[in-house]
């Protein structure tokens, strides 16, 4: 969901997690989904589109466990560059990130430790039924910042371009808008592809003194549709109405388990039982709740 990482490359993700030279990275599972034919029931201007998930471990040789997440891809492939354009991922998002502890009488406790910006509102990072994965108002995935929203490629300007779906190779690929600004001659042997990339939240030891183990839970289904059907601006989740071309279910579930000690990987769990049990809120309000009852003990 995050702008900021979105459209990084894999390998750059992991350096930009403060990882040192010594850290090790190891591929849990890894799922690659290929359609070429998404086009015969609707006509449209796509000839592919790939969905690649990885589940990941990562650590340096000091740590007590290691870093558990999940890296995705979701790119397509238009069948000329006066298509291209005419088409973007809107991704949906439901579970959430949470903190638990084991305490002294062997129950454990959670909550909710992490905020997120959904629909230009900050909230906690807990959606209990399907939401827009959208930090802004614009239901697109990805889409242009008010000062791109000129650049070459419309909405999709800040797509990233690869020559052949699933490349990713930081100086293989470039921003769309970079390669729309080509002379057509350059361009005519190019391919016309673009790819966005996304990194939730990672499972990891939040505190070594308390014991205290950061959690996560999440769905999502990123679908493909035609632009001009994906408004510019939604206020609530329930407000689009949108027919995909095709559509594709990924999720990143880590769990720490405190009787075997470790982090485990439940991709066939479903929503935690957890976050479907919780509202999403006002960050600050929860913060003044907790210091509340601290004072009160």
């Amino acid at each position: 969901m995050s702008k900021c990482l979105s459209l990084l490359p894999l390998s750059f993700l992991f350096a930009s997690a403060s990882f040192g030279a010594s850290h090790v990275t190891k591929t849990i599972a890894q799922n690659v989904k290929v359609y070429t034919d998404v086009c015969e029931k609707k006509d449209c201007g796509i000839k592919k589109v790939r969905f690649e998930t990885k589940d990941y471990s990562i650590s340096e040789p000091e740590d007590l466990y290691p870093y558990y997440g999940t890296l995705a891809y979701f790119g397509f492939e238009a069948k000329s560059w006066a298509d291209l354009t005419k088409y973007g991922f809107v991704q949906q998002i439901r579970g959430c990130t949470y903190q638990s502890k084991q305490n002294s009488d062997g129950t454990i406790s959670k909550r909710i430790g992490e905020s997120i910006m959904h629909l230009g509102k900050k909230r906690t990072y807990v959606f209990p039924g399907w939401s827009y994965d959208a930090t802004s108002k614009d239901p697109l995935y990805y889409g242009p910042n008010e000062e791109d929203a000129n650049l070459p490629g419309g909405r999709l300007s800040l797509y990233r371009w690869t020559p052949k779906l699933g490349v990713i190779d930081k100086k293989l690929t470039k921003d769309l808008y970079e390669v729309l600004r080509l002379p057509e001659t350059k361009r005519k042997n190019l391919s016309p592809s673009v790819f966005v990339t996304d990194s939730p939240s990672m499972a990891y030891l939040q505190s070594e003194e308390d014991k205290v183990f950061q959690n996560v839970s999440l769905e999502f289904k990123m679908c493909l549709y035609e632009m001009k059907d994906i408004p510019l601006m939604i206020e609530t989740d329930d407000q689009l109405n949108m027919e995909p071309i095709v559509c594709h279910t990924w999720n990143s579930q880590f769990e720490f388990d405190f009787a075997k000690n470790k982090f485990v990987n439940l991709p066939n769990k479903g929503l935690d039982p957890f976050c479907a049990s919780q509202i999403p809120r006002n960050p600050a309000d929860v913060f003044k709740e907790e210091i509340k009852e601290e004072e009160n003990k």
